[in-house]
């Protein structure tokens, strides 16, 4: 089973009941029973708090979120380092991407991932991770 890193928008699908909140709440389910193994950065643990406070989620949504990465059996974290944040800035100019997407790159490569659960286009076609929106038999 190979690691993966879980973007932010995966979570706020779920929490705001998005267009793929079910699919999303799928995906979760199978990282909480330790299904599969994944790495959520803190980066994107403040960036989920932040949608979901910009969207008007109770506390009590944002603690459940919070309790939840906690307690999943397939979540690991990952604090991104000073290095990240330089490795992003350098992403940024070698993908065009934006600093919030280039250090969830840059966090997922540090974790040695090979994909990034995400419905972000933005990492389609990046060096060195895959985009997955879900899992398939070989995952």
């Amino acid at each position: 089973m190979k690691n993966i890193l879980v973007d932010a928008n995966i979570f706020l699908e779920f929490f705001l009941g998005q267009e793929k909140a079910d699919l999303c709440g799928e995906l979760l389910k199978m990282f909480d029973r330790g299904e599969y193994n994944g790495f959520v950065s803190t980066f994107t643990v403040d960036s989920v708090l932040l949608g979901m406070f910009r969207n008007k989620t109770t506390f009590q949504q944002m603690r459940d979120f919070l309790r939840g990465v906690l307690q999943s059996k397939g979540f690991q974290m990952y604090e991104p380092t000073f290095k990240d944040r330089f490795g992003a800035l350098d992403l940024m100019k070698k993908q065009g991407l934006d600093y919030e997407d280039a250090l969830t790159l840059q966090a997922a490569l540090s974790c040695g991932c090979k994909q990034i659960l995400s419905f972000d286009i933005h990492f389609d076609g990046v060096k060195g991770v895959e985009r997955v929106e879900g899992f398939s038999e070989k995952s």
